[in-house]
């Protein structure tokens, strides 16, 4: 019989909560990156927007972003609402705004909040 100084490993409990750390850690993933990815995407489209299509009307620039969102497949937001186009003298400010509450498991929820700004001169 062997002595208990001489066994390693882990015993069954430690290896079921190594289980369940890993487990959780993909759902959280699983759950949390398809947000991340669609932000990627916007701040691409951001970086897009060119010197001259950020001098057309606040109207015409959130159209224009509304398309590309389409385009790639960025659906369920709303342009007016995550969009906001300030003017001033210096030139224009495109700020992509919006938070996503994502249920992770009975009441908890993950709140993601997205912010990038964007300066034209």
């Amino acid at each position: 019989m062997m002595m208990r100084s001489k066994m390693r490993g882990l015993s069954m409990w430690g290896w079921l909560f190594v289980v369940l750390v890993v487990f959780s850690v993909i759902t959280l993933a699983g759950r949390l990156a398809p947000y991340y990815f669609d932000h990627m995407t916007m701040v691409s489209l951001l970086d897009g927007v060119t010197v001259a299509e950020a001098k057309m009307s606040k109207r015409e620039i959130r159209e224009l972003l509304e398309k590309r969102f389409k385009v790639n497949n960025i659906r369920g937001w709303d342009v007016e609402d995550i969009i906001d186009v300030d003017r001033s003298r210096e030139g224009t400010t495109i700020v992509l705004e919006y938070e996503v509450r994502e249920p992770i498991v009975a009441n908890v929820t993950a709140l993601l909040h997205f912010r990038e700004q964007r300066e034209f001169k």
